[in-house]
């Protein structure tokens, strides 16, 4: 996420969602969201087989037992090994975790992800680790929402993802300074579900 200057960030909006007063500490310029594990990718390849292949799932759970790795085409790409992999998000979509997400209609599987989002505060460009790391003014966590349902279709098209995750469906904590302290939490219907330290 980018944020605006330092001055403007420092500027309280709101605006009403679903009958709610939302208040955003800042409002983001830009929003890309990476895919940093391979693990985290692996998985997540594995529970879409699962899901929406269940056909193909016995076969490669037994080549993963018998081979003690990875089924290869649920690994990522070579290009994702070279570089950091990334698709830009809409940052409109932003909302504060009071404010009610509606499920779209289009979708019967709204699926929620628990992220931490860099606040970045400085121009970047094609930056080292060093001056990407210099460049983070704070952090924030939020729930990043998918269509899961519509997903694997839009992604097979070529472009992607569209509906899957155009939506405004993402909710944000407060934003809180640098620290080696993370914590968050996710609550659905007023029972807590995860959290993080």
């Amino acid at each position: 996420m980018i944020a605006h200057s330092a001055a403007s960030r420092d500027a309280l909006s709101s605006e009403e969602v679903s009958g709610h007063e939302c208040i955003l500490p800042f409002h983001p310029r830009s929003y890309r969201d990476f895919m940093l594990y391979e693990a985290h990718f692996i998985n997540a390849a594995r529970g879409f087989v699962k899901k929406y292949m269940p056909k193909l799932a016995p076969a490669i759970a037994m080549y993963e037992k018998a081979f003690k790795k990875p089924f290869p085409k649920l690994k990522p790409k070579n290009r994702w090994y070279t570089y950091p992999i990334y698709y830009m998000g809409n940052h409109l979509n932003f909302v504060t975790d009071k404010c009610i997400i509606k499920i779209p209609e289009y979708t019967r599987e709204l699926d929620y992800e628990l992220e931490l989002g860099a606040v970045i505060t400085a121009p970047l460009k094609n930056a080292s680790p060093e001056e990407a790391e210099n460049a983070i003014g704070g952090f924030v966590v939020f729930n990043d929402f998918s269509a899961r349902d519509v997903q694997l279709e839009e992604m097979d098209s070529g472009f992607g993802p569209m509906k899957t995750k155009n939506m405004r469906t993402r909710s944000q904590t407060p934003s809180f300074p640098r620290t080696k302290y993370c914590p968050g939490s996710t609550n659905l219907q007023a029972k807590s579900i995860s959290t993080t330290s």
